[in-house]
């Protein structure tokens, strides 16, 4: 198997969902889960950030009326079902299931067209940015399939892609992003900085494991986790300072 990663950056006033992730830089949309065939398309997202950002979300990412994933400047006929799973002030788990989508220029629609059913998808949404990465199999050709996705694109938007010919941290991450609360996210994103050394505990609501357990409702695990200030820069997607050791001169 091969990864590909696709990165879609949008300007300013592009998009309604980047325009309030641009404008709150601090928001993070994670893929728990997801299914994407020829027919139809289901979605498992986790959105945490300010309250004041996810109550401007909830008017535009629950509107069945308008298609999150497109990329094009036509709207798709894709038939949308949002449904708010859970919602806390600064979380938000939303299941997104769409039909009839034929013509929806999205990532995850297009890659299931020109290379089958059988693809691993995962995508993070943050700031000015959505990436997607794919694993595909060791034959499969992306050159056709960039070249539709960034044939359609609407103004305002860049796409980019990089192939990485051994797949990476597929499944083996012990916590992402998203399952750090927000308000403690704040405090870990505090704790990244260069001469910082130490660990933080953070208190975590994590789903029992399995696409089943969540589908059926099963109640979350509540449990503590102790993370190092230098293992945390990757998590929030901090770049290493230059020449900094992890410890105080």
């Amino acid at each position: 198997m091969q990864e590909f990663v696709f990165t879609v950056t949008y300007d300013r006033g592009s998009d309604p969902i980047a325009d309030v992730l641009i404008e709150y830089p601090d928001v993070v949309m994670t893929l728990l889960d997801c299914s994407v065939t020829a027919d139809s398309v289901w979605f498992l997202n986790r959105i945490t950030g300010p309250a004041a950002a996810l109550d401007r979300l909830d008017d535009i990412f629950l509107d069945s009326t308008h298609c999150n994933e497109c990329l094009s400047a036509e709207l798709c006929s894709t038939d949308w079902t949002y449904e708010l799973l859970s919602s806390g002030e600064t979380s938000r788990t939303v299941y997104s299931y769409g039909t009839d989508g034929e013509d929806c220029h999205s990532i995850p629609g297009l890659g299931v067209a020109h290379l089958g059913d059988g693809l691993v998808h995962d995508a993070e949404r943050r700031g000015d940015q959505y990436r997607w990465r794919i694993l595909v199999p060791d034959d499969a050709a992306l050159g056709d399939l960039y070249d539709r996705i960034s044939s359609g694109l609407r103004d305002g938007l860049r796409l980019s892609l990089d192939h990485l010919k051994e797949p990476t941290r597929w499944g083996d991450t012990v916590v992402s992003l998203a399952d750090v609360p927000y308000e403690q996210r704040t405090t870990l994103r505090a704790a990244v900085e260069p001469g910082r050394t130490g660990r933080v505990r953070f208190e975590l609501s994590r789903p029992r494991p399995g696409a089943a357990h969540r589908r059926a409702g099963v109640p979350l695990r509540r449990g503590s986790l102790p993370v190092s200030v230098e293992s945390a820069a990757p998590l929030l997607g901090a770049r290493p300072v230059p020449g900094w050791t992890g410890r105080r001169r």
